[in-house]
């Protein structure tokens, strides 16, 4: 049986993924103390930064992107 090349190109790029989201929770986040007030506006920028990030991978995918926050008890 022949091996099946798998291009490099068409493969689903999970660390590129994760890298782009844990990038821009970081930039949004790394800073921010908890207020209820702003996480909406967080939210949409995490959302649009990860988005951004996904779109410059110029992969041939369509992405969803969600984000939900939660404080974090002491």
């Amino acid at each position: 049986m022949e091996e099946m090349d798998i291009d490099d190109d068409n493969t689903f790029p999970n660390e590129l993924v994760e890298t782009c989201v844990h990038e821009a929770a970081e930039q949004v986040l790394q800073d921010a103390m908890w207020d209820e007030a702003k996480v909406p506006h967080w939210i949409n920028e995490i959302c649009e930064k990860t988005m951004k990030g996904l779109m410059e991978l110029k992969r041939p995918y369509k992405y969803v992107v969600t984000c939900m926050l939660m404080q974090k008890g002491a």
